[in-house]
């Protein structure tokens, strides 16, 4: 039986961050709930806006995959 968790209010976020990576020939997917009050944070934003700080953006499309179970 699955819990029923209560609707959050309008300034308060569910989410999922999730991680995807490669080793070898192996696929990593990591992931993690967050369940935080969302707060506008300047200092943080402020490198974002004024810097390239993931490099050049770069676009290439690829196969998608088939997850089967067992």
């Amino acid at each position: 039986m699955a819990s029923k968790r209560p609707s959050p209010p309008s300034d308060y976020g569910w989410g999922v961050g999730v991680l995807v990576s490669k080793d070898g020939d192996f696929l990593h997917l990591d992931w993690c709930l967050i369940d935080e009050v969302w707060e506008h944070d300047p200092e943080l934003e402020a490198p974002l806006a004024t810097s390239n700080l993931f490099g050049t953006v770069r676009e290439k499309k690829i196969d998608g995959y088939y997850f089967v179970n067992g």
